[in-house]
């Protein structure tokens, strides 16, 4: 059982957007945003995606969190985020966006669909120590594979981790509207915040250390000790995960191996 095809991978990501993103300035038709956490995580291939509003530590905060991950499709200056998983519920716009380069390190971009200017700055350079992994499948403790996105995305000192919820969650409103709905099935509602999207650094004091995750009970800490290593298995560009309590095991695709990267 595999959750994504062939065809779901995109072709080679140039170097001038590898690299760990953060977002300095959004304008739109709110106003001026210069205080949500926003990193982007961009390797050869796959990418993932923060966003930690000042308020997320407020009633309800938690809810105003955005993040996703997927597979990035680029035409010329116009790219679009695939969206494997998403923190918040699906929507029918889809998210593209014209890049305008101002210098090595910035870039500008503009929705193309939606009306608003995002400024990046690359805080983590590119580097060919660097692979990406998608989920293929996981298994519950009754053995019975259950379809479930995820992406690993490494590049040098820096890593994100996504995976996704379980319960797909229905379109057209805001995570935070749907958690104040009073006939929200139960199953539904025990995944509402079950969206993990993790940013830390795989070198340092503390490898491996999450820094950043819309699961706040997962910063700091060690993403080995939540999810349990990777290990290669016999097969090509695959690997293993289990879980520490031995519940969940999962079956991950190496999709990127950099020239530097020597597995973990």
């Amino acid at each position: 059982m595999t959750l994504f095809e062939e065809s779901d991978y995109i072709g080679a990501v140039p170097e001038c957007y590898i690299g760990l993103w953060q977002r300095r300035l959004l304008e739109d038709a709110r106003g001026i945003d210069t205080r949500t956490q926003v990193y982007w995580l961009q390797s050869g291939s796959l990418y993932a995606d923060i966003r930690l509003p000042v308020e997320r530590n407020t009633a309800g905060g938690v809810a105003l969190q955005q993040g996703f991950a997927g597979a990035l499709e680029i035409e010329g200056s116009i790219l679009t985020w695939r969206r494997w998983l998403d923190f918040q519920p699906p929507t029918a716009v889809a998210d593209v966006g014209r890049i305008r380069f101002t210098g090595l390190d910035e870039m500008i971009e503009e929705g193309v669909h939606a009306d608003y200017r995002e400024v990046w700055e690359r805080i983590g350079a590119a580097s060919s120590d660097r692979a990406a992994f998608s989920l293929q499948a996981e298994y519950p403790h009754d053995g019975i594979p259950r379809r479930r996105a995820g992406v690993l995305v490494m590049v040098g000192d820096d890593f994100m981790f996504a995976l996704d919820r379980l319960a797909a969650l229905p379109a057209g409103q805001g995570l935070a509207d749907l958690a104040v709905q009073d006939e929200l099935a139960n199953d539904l509602r025990e995944q509402l915040f079950a969206c993990e999207i993790s940013l830390g650094r795989r070198h340092g004091p503390r490898p491996w250390e999450i820094l950043h995750s819309t699961l706040p009970a997962h910063e700091g800490q060690c993403l080995f000790d939540v999810h349990g290593a990777l290990v290669q298995t016999q097969q090509t560009h695959i690997f293993e995960q289990q879980s520490p309590d031995g519940g969940v095991r999962r079956i991950w695709r190496q999709v990127e191996q950099g020239a530097r990267f020597h597995a973990f």
